[in-house]
């Protein structure tokens, strides 16, 4: 018969406690099964500029040069021709130091915002949002005038076509160019020239979604169909036309937006 003594017997009884609770601790790890859901970091929202239109069979696409609105001119809004000077208006196109030539209202703005896109063979398609606008109802940064929110020419709808661009600044909407093909408005400085000789009465420039992507940035998608005449008026039909544009809230020469 082996004797034990206390010491060795109280030892064995901690060992086999021990034990037995790492035994427990084990059957759990093997029966317990912890679900760890995965993060996932969110998805930026990014959209990308670009441009799709047909001509006479062959199509083109291109992406813009630098995004947003790149081009701001501000204008004579409403120009016509006056002999001499007169109160109230501010002349933008004299002949010679005779101050004879085209005038427009001190107190208006005629804002141009406009983008090209490059196209195959360095093609340029140009896409310009103008309107006019009393000096008031803008705000100044540095030399430009600017809409107080330049989204209001890009809501969702029909816009109209500003087939006077770069000349007498009458008409408000938009104005498309495309290399040799031309532009649909009657050719810069062409100010006598009646608009009746560059028709767009069955075209379509419709802006079809706006987003809101993020507080500087806003997004829009057109469709279009339209006519381009080029320097012998010769027209050029674009059809299955359609544009993505983003515009920041900030530019180089001001801001669009709030």
């Amino acid at each position: 018969m082996i004797f034990l003594s206390k010491q060795r017997l109280q030892l064995m009884r901690c060992l086999a406690i021990v034990a037995s609770a790492m035994l427990f601790i084990s059957s759990c790890k093997k029966s317990t099964t912890v679900d760890i859901q995965e993060i996932k970091e969110p998805e930026p929202k990014v959209k990308y500029d670009s441009v799709y239109f047909e001509i006479e069979g062959r199509s083109f696409s291109g992406k813009p040069n630098l995004g947003g609105m790149n081009e701001i001119r501000n204008s004579g809004y409403r120009m016509r021709y006056l002999t001499a000077p007169k109160e109230g208006m501010t002349i933008y196109y004299e002949y010679g130091m005779s101050k004879q030539g085209w005038y427009a209202p001190t107190d208006s703005i005629y804002f141009t915002g406009a983008n090209a896109y490059s196209i195959d063979d360095y093609k340029l398609f140009k896409i310009a949002f103008s309107q006019g606008f009393h000096k008031k109802n803008m705000t100044k940064s540095g030399s430009f005038y600017f809409p107080v929110d330049t989204r209001d020419l890009l809501r969702k709808g029909k816009l109209s076509f500003a087939n006077d661009y770069e000349s007498t600044n009458s008409k408000n909407g938009v104005a498309i160019s495309f290399s040799d093909y031309g532009g649909t408005a009657k050719p810069e400085f062409a100010f006598e020239e009646s608009i009746a000789n560059y028709p767009q009465d069955d075209s379509l420039f419709e802006i079809i979604n706006t987003e809101q992507i993020d507080k500087e940035s806003y997004f829009l998608e057109a469709k279009f169909e339209l006519n381009l005449y080029d320097k012998n008026r010769a027209k050029h039909r674009i059809t299955n036309g359609y544009i993505r544009f983003t515009l920041k809230s900030r530019g180089t020469w001001g801001d669009f937006f709030y």
